[in-house]
């Protein structure tokens, strides 16, 4: 065991990994471990993930300022994850045979999958094999109807995006692998490591992000974010994002592909493919999210989402209509009633219902709208040629 300790954000608060365990994750910056936060003053311990930042970059402030910045981003919402701290100390090195600074970034400890490797690899577990329900239920759901889900995780995504940006943070590096579906049941969105605060632009501050170089993934990039431009990035940068996202989810597949190159051609000057988006509807949602000018974009996640909310999607085809009834079919005791019959045949009279039943007859056909039946025209038979068919047969009788 390689027992690591640091001070907390107050003398209370210590913090405490285990650098010879198997490493949670690891990126760019640095390995993230599971580590424990004690306070002393409540006697309370709780797991959280600590992110190290690498020996190699402790002396680059690029990468420091923008750790600091990361974990600066303190916010509590059931859908984003919760950072506790950038904090420092100092390790003992074996290669320089002397202890050096090190660097911390403590956050919450999530057990869960990412909604990437759900939908796309079929995993339900997390690193250690543990079971997530809500994994499982939405890997089965997603199967069966792709675009309830897809909304569904949405309406999640776009909840916690959108109290980020009122914040004062845009993500800039939203995706489904940056959507953690947790033990406990929620969808969190994780990964604040390229975070940019809104006010820096307003203040006349300077970013760590430089014009023209690119910080994010190209598949999921609005055109702004590619240009490297960062004085146009705002919360519809994160707006197109989500576009792409949900075009993902509801398809199964990007509305750009390709090389490197290609996509970036399609976010900057080309189309996006929503050809395979079931829904007209959902079509032009995703085509607002998505315009290259930002202007075009929604205005906020709540005007996205709300847009969601009101619409009527389904991938499933609708229920054929019942067949239209000819107006024969419609009147079938009528027109067997009224039957024209050829005057070259002898007629033999059928008994003719009484007034009253044909009254409830004709008031039964009605049908349940107040719209009056069109009832089809018979001939009519004359009635001298009735009485004298009638005479005929009382004399038979009589004879």
């Amino acid at each position: 065991m390689n027992i690591i300790r640091f001070q907390g954000e107050t003398p209370a608060i210590y913090y405490e990994i285990d650098k010879d365990a198997p490493p949670l994750g690891e990126g760019g910056m640095g390995r993230v471990y599971q580590g424990y936060r004690f306070d002393t003053v409540h006697n309370f311990q709780s797991l959280v993930a600590v992110k190290c930042i690498k020996p190699e970059l402790v002396s680059n402030p690029t990468v420091i300022q923008r750790a600091q910045r990361e974990a600066s981003i303190q916010l509590n919402h059931p859908n984003l994850i919760r950072m506790y701290g950038f904090f420092s100390g100092a390790e003992f090195n074996q290669f320089v045979g002397g202890y050096i600074p090190a660097y911390y970034v403590a956050m919450e400890r999530l057990v869960g999958v990412n909604l990437d490797d759900v939908l796309y690899k079929g995993v339900i577990t997390d690193r250690s094999g543990v079971v997530i329900p809500l994994a499982d239920e939405v890997k089965q759901a997603y199967a069966q109807d792709r675009i309830t889900v897809a909304l569904s995780i949405m309406q999640s995504v776009l909840t916690g995006v959108g109290y980020l940006h009122e914040s004062g943070y845009i993500h800039r590096d939203l995706d489904p692998s940056n959507v953690m579906l947790t033990q406990e049941g929620n969808m969190k969105v994780i990964d604040f490591g390229i975070c940019r605060n809104l006010n820096s632009l307003s203040q006349g501050g300077v970013g760590l992000t430089q014009v023209g170089q690119f910080l994010g993934k190209y598949a999921y990039a609005a055109p702004e974010l590619i240009l490297g431009d960062i004085r146009s990035q705002g919360p519809q940068t994160d707006i197109y994002a989500l576009g792409i996202m949900l075009a993902q989810l509801v398809t199964g597949h990007l509305p750009a592909q390709g090389s490197d190159q290609e996509i970036m051609q399609a976010h900057l000057k080309g189309a996006l493919d929503f050809s395979d988006v079931p829904s007209k509807k959902l079509t032009k949602i995703l085509q607002k999210a998505t315009a290259k000018d930002p202007a075009k974009r929604y205005a906020s996640t709540a005007e996205f989402r709300a847009d969601l909310m009101a619409g009527s999607f389904t991938s499933v085809p609708a229920a054929p209509r019942p067949a239209r009834q000819s107006r024969q079919e419609k009147q079938p005791a009528r027109q067997k009633r009224q039957a024209v019959v050829p005057e070259s045949q002898p007629v033999v009279p059928e008994k003719q219902p009484s007034y009253r039943e044909r009254r409830i007859s004709r008031q039964e056909m009605q049908p349940a709208v107040g719209k009056r039946p069109f009832v089809v025209p018979t001939a009519v038979i004359p009635i001298s040629c009735v009485a004298g068919l009638a005479l005929g047969v009382i004399l038979s009788l009589v004879l």
